[in-house]
């Protein structure tokens, strides 16, 4: 995967890569602008919301720039850092004890963490709480509009409760 995305960005001569998984359904747009805006401003090589996670899951953004994808490209020996498109990124970060790359993590408003929330489209219950979900508020919130109505009827919340999260990534 990281080739291809090494590919793309080689093809489109991107500068700045936006990595959005298909498997969250509800990011949001105004978001996605907002990491861009920060990841500019405070110039680094990598942003992200999932190496110490306060967001929902489901609401993941990664941010970086071509020259970071380029040498994780050409420096990524392992199978799963190649497969896995940040993995070598995120293990060379200042975020996770590695000097490569700068980083940046972005955490929810007012150091609120919602992290133990699941809005990801992995398993049937997910599917059942994104469509319930979206019967309620629509396609076109905010992260913190789902987040609320979800605050609002936390009998929700026990719709996929009991998936396992996928959060030990970097330990």
């Amino acid at each position: 995967v990281l080739d291809r995305y090494y590919q793309a960005a080689l093809h489109y001569q991107a500068d700045i890569i936006v990595r959005i998984t298909s498997d969250c359904p509800l990011v949001d747009p105004f978001l996605i602008d907002y990491f861009i805006q920060e990841h500019i401003k405070h110039k680094k090589d990598f942003t992200s919301n999932i190496v110490q996670r306060t967001f929902p899951d489901g609401f993941d953004i990664e941010i970086f720039n071509f020259q970071v994808l380029k040498k994780a490209w050409e420096e990524a020996k392992l199978l799963s850092d190649r497969e896995h498109v940040t993995y070598y990124i995120w293990k060379n970060s200042n975020l996770v004890n590695g000097n490569l790359f700068t980083s940046l993590n972005i955490s929810a408003e007012n150091n609120l963490d919602f992290s133990n929330i699941r809005l990801t489209l992995d398993y049937p219950e997910d599917k059942e709480l994104l469509v319930k979900l979206i019967e309620i508020d629509g396609i076109d919130k905010s992260w913190i509009d789902y987040v609320n109505t979800l605050l609002r009827n936390p009998l929700l919340l026990d719709i996929n409760r009991s998936v396992n999260f996928n959060l030990d990534k970097f330990k």
